[in-house]
C-alpha cells in the first residue's frame, strides 16, 4: 500500500514481522516519520541528487530527526554516535544511536549498503538477508550491548531491543518491486526467525530514460529482544 502524505516521492507502508508488539509499533511509526522528514527536506531544498550521495549518517540523522520532530507528547529521548565504554574506561567504539521510547530502550547500528543497486535473484531470500545482517551489523551491536548492559538495566527500562537499520540504494520497477516484496515477505510474517525484521522502500517518481527504472531507497533491519 502506498503511503499518503508525501509529495516528492512515493513510499510503501512498512512490512514487519510480529506486528502486534509495542516495539514494532514504534519501528513502523519511526519509518513513517523518516518518510515525512525526507519529504520535507526535498520540498525545502529541491535536491535532485538526494538519492545518490547520502551516507549512512545522513540517513540516520534524518531518521532520528523524524522521530524527534513528531514526538509531541515528549515520550522519546535520543542519543547519536555515543561512545561505548567498559568499566575500565576503555572505548569499544561508538554506537550509532540509543533511543528511550516510553521506557523501552533501543540500541541501533545503521549501515549504508552499497552492494545491491540492481536487484539480484537472491534479493528476497530472507534467511540469507538475516544472516548477512547479523554478520555485518548484529555482532557489532551485540558487542556494544555486552559492554553497555551494566548501564541499561531492567529496573530502569521495560524492555531492551537491539535494532539494525540498513539503507540500500536501488534501481527498480516500483510496481514489480512492491509485488515481489509483498509476495516474499508478507508470507513470512509471524514465522519463527532468530530476530524480528522490518522492510520498506521509497522511490523517485521520475523514470530514468536509459534504464526505464526508478531510483529508490530500501530501508530494512532486524530487532533482537534482550528482555521485555
Amino acid at each position: 500500500m502506498l503511503l499518503k502524505g508525501v509529495k516528492n516521492f512515493k513510499a510503501i507502508q512498512p512490512i514487519i514481522s510480529n506486528p502486534g508488539r509495542l516495539i514494532n509499533t514504534f519501528i513502523v511509526q519511526s519509518l513513517l516519520n523518516f518518510f515525512y522528514e525526507a519529504d520535507l527536506y526535498l520540498k525545502m531544498n529541491k535536491d535532485e541528487g538526494f538519492w545518490t550521495y547520502q551516507l549512512e549518517r545522513t540517513f540516520l540523522s534524518m531518521y532520528l530527526n523524524g522521530i524527534i520532530r513528531n514526538d509531541r507528547a515528549k515520550e522519546v529521548t535520543v542519543l547519536q554516535e555515543y561512545a561505548v565504554w567498559t568499566r575500565k574506561n576503555f572505548s569499544k567504539g561508538r554506537c550509532d544511536a540509543f533511543i528511550n521510547y516510553k521506557k523501552n530502550a533501543v540500541m541501533i547500528e545503521a549501515k549504508r549498503d552499497f552492494d545491491n543497486i540492481y536487484i539480484k535473484d537472491e534479493h528476497w531470500n530472507i534467511d540469507a538477508w538475516l544472516e548477512w545482517d547479523y554478520v555485518k551489523i548484529g555482532k557489532q551491536l551485540e558487542n556494544y550491548h555486552e559492554v553497555q548492559k551494566i548501564y541499561i538495566k531492567k529496573e530502569d527500562y521495560d524492555s531492551l531491543q537491539l535494532m539494525t537499520l540498513v539503507f540500500n540504494l536501488v534501481k527498480i520497477n516500483p510496481a514489480k518491486h512492491h509485488e515481489e516484496s509483498k509476495r516474499h515477505l508478507e508470507s513470512k510474517i509471524n514465522e519463527n526467525f532468530p530476530r524480528d525484521w522490518f522492510y520498506t522502500f521509497l522511490y523517485d517518481k521520475l523514470i530514468d530514460k536509459e534504464t526505464g527504472l526508478n531510483t529508490g531507497l530500501e530501508i530494512y533491519g532486524t530487532i533482537k529482544t534482550v528482555y521485555e
